[in-house]
């Protein structure tokens, strides 16, 4: 499509916004091969953009994650986002996948038939939360769910 480098910088330059915008119209005039070499301005990108949001490696976010209060769905999506990131290997992921399950969840998962694969194994999670938050809604439905019974009890008097 672009064939000389300056132009596929000045397209570059053209899709950037935010800060990396700010950066690269800082450095565009300052640095003259920002504008003429494509592989030198794509590494400058890289090189001062490789630091994820927040500060933290992706490494650390993975050893860090935890369901919490979230479903294992919510929790699977955060940990396969990261996990794509991280250059681990299944092995090392489906560890941390289940020790950053809630214990009861892990509970229940100690108690299937063992997973064959990273996927089988968050696939089964999902379905195990589902079912325990399916139970707890059928075993405690909201306050405004239950019947409402009227009772007319007159107390004492003629």
């Amino acid at each position: 499509m672009y064939r000389e480098d300056g132009t596929r910088c000045a397209f570059l330059l053209s899709l950037l916004t935010g800060k990396a915008c700010e950066w690269a119209s800082a450095v565009w005039d300052a640095d003259p091969l920002i504008h003429s070499s494509f592989s030198y301005f794509a590494g400058m990108i890289r090189e001062v953009f490789q630091y994820p949001a927040g500060g933290k490696d992706v490494s650390l976010q993975l050893m860090e994650l935890r369901q919490g209060f979230d479903l294992v769905a919510d929790y699977a999506i955060k940990f396969r986002t990261l996990a794509a990131q991280s250059g681990w290997n299944k092995a090392a992921l489906w560890v941390v996948f289940r020790g950053g399950l809630n214990p009861a969840l892990q509970t229940e998962q100690a108690c299937c038939e063992e997973a064959t694969s990273l996927t089988q194994f968050v696939a089964t999670a999902i379905c195990l939360d589902n079912l325990l938050h399916q139970h707890q809604a059928v075993a405690h439905p909201p306050v405004s769910a239950r019947p409402h019974v009227h009772c007319d009890i007159h107390m004492g008097g003629p």
